[in-house]
């Protein structure tokens, strides 16, 4: 199964995501530090193959995502703000999968929009 990308602008970032399934409940998984949204490709297809809406994300200075420029920075919050603003966007609860700083992310943005979180798992 190969991903379709996508991109989303989010945050004033134009983020990447790869899509292996347009259908089902969404799950959102989330890279490590150093890592990029093909960390993901032997889960992605078999969760796709299990019914759900699949997207693994590139996070900002990370793979095919936009990167701050002068002044700007990579710290939980602004990863966190990201998260926020990609899920508004894609607009529906999420189920958030995150590996170690994904992890992190997603437990401080699930912090702040538990609303929005339909299942939290980290993997660090």
């Amino acid at each position: 199964m190969t991903p379709r990308d996508r991109f989303v602008v989010a945050n004033r970032l134009t983020l990447h995501l790869l899509e292996w399934s347009a259908r089902g409940p969404l799950v959102l998984l989330l890279h490590g530090f150093l890592e990029h949204a093909h960390g993901w490709d032997l889960v992605a297809p078999r969760l796709a193959g299990a019914g759900f809406r699949v997207l693994a994300l590139d996070w900002r200075g990370h793979g095919d995502s936009g990167w701050v420029g002068a002044g700007g920075y990579y710290h939980f919050a602004d990863y966190a703000a990201d998260l926020g603003a990609l899920v508004r966007a894609l607009g529906e609860r999420v189920a958030l999968v995150g590996h170690s700083m994904g992890a992190s992310a997603a437990l401080v943005y699930a912090g702040t929009e538990p609303a929005r979180v339909s299942a939290l798992a980290c993997v660090d």
